[in-house]
């Protein structure tokens, strides 16, 4: 989720001269790939090393905290352009943020992040219960041995698992901040 807020707020802060629709779609799918890169190294650890996911995704939270707070903190390379004494980032562009279609924008209405929602439950739902490879994972879930007995490669959907997973907390963290948040701040 904070590597996908990060990535929202780095790309959706540039280019600024790029087609709504555009702009919209690339910064989301750079948040999704940002938090599947992230996710899987978590995936990769366990996969490698057998270290426990939970563990390693408590650590890995910490550091994208202390990334987040190095880019956008005072003196950072992506910190506030307007204002260098506010530890935040730059707005995202106009072209960048969510349309509301219901209630003030100001106010934060509810926008069409809401149906993308909506749409990736349904494309998880499809990719896990009527593809090759949600049996795949959902074989390793349940049980490894098993999987691996049956000719599934567990290490290889360790690290599918996670990134999947990573690239749909990606995806809300770059929704949030297209859609209301519009910049990422540091406390």
């Amino acid at each position: 989720y904070i590597v996908g807020s990060i990535f929202a707020v780095w790309f959706g802060s540039k280019f600024s001269g790029m087609p709504h629709l555009l702009h919209i779609v690339l910064v989301l799918v750079l948040a999704c790939l940002g938090g599947a890169m992230w996710a899987g190294i978590a995936g990769l650890l366990k996969a490698t090393t057998g270290a426990h996911e939970v563990i390693t995704t408590i650590m890995l939270n910490w550091i994208a905290i202390w990334v987040g707070t190095w880019l956008f903190g005072l003196g950072g390379p992506l910190q506030n352009s307007d204002n260098p004494v506010l530890p935040i980032s730059n707005d995202i562009a106009d072209s960048a943020k969510l349309p509301v279609f219901w209630g003030d924008q100001d106010l934060q209405g509810l926008h069409v992040g809401f149906f993308v929602a909506l749409a990736a439950l349904v494309v998880f739902w499809i990719v896990l219960n009527r593809t090759t490879l949600g049996y795949e994972v959902r074989a390793v879930g349940y049980n490894p041995d098993a999987a691996a007995y049956g000719g599934i490669s567990v290490k290889k959907n360790f690290i599918r698992a996670m990134a999947i997973s990573g690239a749909f907390a990606g995806l809300a963290g770059g929704m949030d901040m297209l859609g209301y948040l519009y910049r990422y701040g540091v406390s």
